[in-house]
């Protein structure tokens, strides 16, 4: 996709992807009907990362060695999420 849009559009791209993950979970959250603050929890990484990786993202698009150190803050957010979003699932359960 980069080679095709170019370099902002696609971190641009990335960004906007991970805003909507972070309202599907939102709303996955509101439409269950017992408690669901475990699953809102695994959002946590998002709060605590994500901000400052969505900006140095959006800053270095064009720069492959301050990205590979952006990509470090990414691998962390997706893994924390995917933990804590399979720990909310089976407190729910």
């Amino acid at each position: 996709m980069a080679s095709r849009l170019g370099t902002l559009p696609t971190a641009v791209f990335y960004v906007l992807a991970q805003i909507t993950l972070i309202t599907l979970v939102i709303l996955m959250a509101i439409s269950f009907e017992s408690s669901s603050l475990f699953l809102l929890m695994a959002l946590l990484p998002y709060l605590l990362i994500f901000p400052s990786s969505a900006m140095k993202i959006l800053k270095y698009h064009d720069n492959p060695e301050q990205l590979k150190k952006v990509a470090k803050m990414t691998v962390q957010i997706h893994l924390l999420f995917s933990l804590l979003l399979i720990i909310g699932f089976i407190i729910y359960l």
